[in-house]
């Protein structure tokens, strides 16, 4: 009988312990893009990728090779979207125009 409580007790600590040290979280860096091309990989990490702005208007274009993925404009007008989330991988090619706008946080 003391035995069975015993494991039962550790088998608890140990699944304590372990959700409390796997529940961390690790923050991306910013990324602030202006006017230009960027390449994946080079200048920004592949992945899942979230573009913003906070005021102006923004164009972005991202192609893989010759196929066109996204074009898509940010804007802070009333009714627009301020951002956008893409999956980016190696190779892909970013191309940002601003207009009004200071830069491009990609996160």
């Amino acid at each position: 009988m003391k035995r069975n409580v015993l494991i039962k007790v550790i088998v608890m600590m140990m699944l304590l312990l372990s959700f409390a040290s796997s529940n961390t979280v690790n923050a991306e860096s910013n990324t602030s893009l202006s006017d230009g091309t960027y390449t994946v990989g080079e200048d920004i990490s592949a992945g899942l990728a979230k573009f913003s702005i906070q005021k102006g208007t923004a164009t972005i274009h991202i192609s893989r090779g010759t196929l066109d993925l996204v074009y898509e404009t940010l804007s802070d007008q009333l009714f627009n979207s301020n951002q956008f989330t893409a999956s980016l991988k190696d190779g892909d090619k970013i191309e940002v125009t601003l207009d009004e706008a200071t830069n491009l946080m990609v996160q």
